[in-house]
């Protein structure tokens, strides 16, 4: 099979490698579409958030882990998936029996792994994946939406952790991908007025498309007036964070959810004359008894949020260096971009 590996910063690379046989509780899966995650751009950028980049990468191993496909092998003891169905799957592998796990909070697991150290994610023509973190998809879902499943899930966990949003002012930090559908899942919640801070205009195009009321762009129309009950930061840097804590109210809660690859100088005084709320964002999980992942399933089956509004850009898996450059380049009107292993 082809795989994409990251050979240094800006640069991939296609390889051939065997294709992996599933073991027992493992499926091999054939990738329909794969979409480029702002952590994946961190990576390509040299930059990792994790600060183990280097130890990863000599594992040889490709990344991507919003995925779409179809299941084409199954190991022993496979019970919920079988040949052909079309899946997602969850990005991260955790143990089940360490106190996070077992209070609820898996995705908090202390032995927390990113699936692709066990082998090739979703930039390769073939990924295996063991079946607990798999996701049979209704047969009306498109790949696209499939591939979206994956940030959807986290960008409902963010906002569910903002708390109640119903009757209250919302403002996203973040035109990007996971800005625009927290945006979604912010709107179908009731709130009173939903803003977002963009930098680009086609960012602010799909942000009313998502359903914001109003859009603002950085030293132009951020007047310290504007305070809202809610601020969801997706982007990670001090200028944001600090816009956060300057617009959000006395008493406000902010929602960080923007990874952060490198230590941040950041004024935390608002935090404490204000009275601010700060919550912390990873990931997905339980939503009292159900999965995140599964809500966000339902949300795309039916129809709650214009996902596909969000994919600006699509490549064939052959040009997927040119994928990651227009990624990472926000000039070029792009905010989610995917691979298609069908064109």
């Amino acid at each position: 099979m082809k795989a994409a590996l990251f050979e240094k910063p800006y640069t991939i690379q296609i390889v051939e490698k065997a294709t992996p046989k599933p073991e027992p509780g493992w499926v091999l899966i054939k990738t329909l579409r794969a979409g480029i995650c702002g952590s994946d751009l961190h990576n390509y950028r040299g930059c990792a958030l994790r600060n183990n980049f280097e130890a990863w990468q000599q594992l040889g191993f490709a990344e991507g882990h919003e995925l779409c496909g179809e299941v084409v092998a199954v190991g022993d003891k496979v019970e919920k998936v079988k040949i052909g169905d079309r899946v997602t799957a969850e990005a991260v592998w955790h143990c089940g029996s360490c106190y996070m796990c077992k209070s609820g909070q898996y995705h908090l697991c202390l032995d927390r792994k990113d699936l692709v150290w066990w082998g090739d994610g979703a930039f390769a023509e073939f990924v295996c994946l063991p079946e607990k973190v798999l996701y049979v998809l209704p047969e009306s879902m498109t790949s696209s939406e499939g591939a979206l499943v994956e940030p959807l899930a986290a960008a409902y966990h963010a906002v569910r952790k903002a708390g109640d949003c119903f009757g209250k002012k919302v403002l996203i930090i973040g035109g990007g991908s996971m800005g625009q559908l927290c945006a979604g899942v912010a709107k179908l919640s009731g709130t009173i007025s939903l803003s977002i801070l963009v930098r680009y205009d086609h960012q602010a195009k799909v942000a009313y498309e998502m359903g914001c009321d109003s859009v603002f762009y950085p030293h132009a129309s951020l007047d310290s007036s504007l305070q809202f009950d809610v601020v969801i930061e997706t982007t990670g840097n001090s200028e944001a964070f600090e816009n956060a804590t300057r617009l959000c109210r006395k008493g406000g809660r902010i929602v960080l959810l923007g990874g952060y690859p490198h230590p941040q100088n950041i004024n935390l005084a608002p935090i404490v004359s204000k009275e601010l709320q700060i919550a912390g964002s990873l990931c997905y999980g339980w939503d009292g008894i159900r999965k995140e992942f599964e809500i966000a399933i339902d949300l795309l089956a039916k129809k709650k949020i214009n996902v596909t509004a969000v994919v600006t850009h699509e490549f064939p898996f052959d040009q997927i260096s040119e994928a990651f450059r227009v990624a990472s380049d926000k000039k070029s009107g792009s905010i989610k971009v995917h691979i298609n292993f069908n064109l």
